[in-house]
């Protein structure tokens, strides 16, 4: 079910990675990932161009990427909200 609702466009979208005002954020249940900034209010298809961007800027993503990809958790655990939306940093 969660599958049909992807392809309608209804993801689940996990934090996989923050970065400042960027992040990486991923659907548990189709695997699809995308690069989100919250300043430019941007949201688009990760790819190797993105990836190869914060490389670049001294982000190492592929860690992160894995161990999501193995676990399909929010990435911190318990810090950062599971929806894109409320990917905000915790209270300080």
């Amino acid at each position: 079910m969660r599958k049909l609702l992807c392809l309608v466009g209804l993801h689940r979208l996990h934090v996989v990675h923050r970065f400042g005002a960027g992040a990486l954020i991923a659907c548990p249940h189709c695997e699809r990932e995308w690069g989100m900034h919250d300043g430019m209010r941007a949201f688009v298809p990760w790819d190797g161009d993105l990836e190869q961007l914060y490389q670049d800027f001294g982000f190492d993503v592929s860690a992160s990427r894995a161990e999501w990809k193995r676990n399909k958790r929010p990435y911190p655990p318990n810090q950062i909200g599971s929806c894109a939306l409320d990917a905000r940093p915790p209270p300080s």
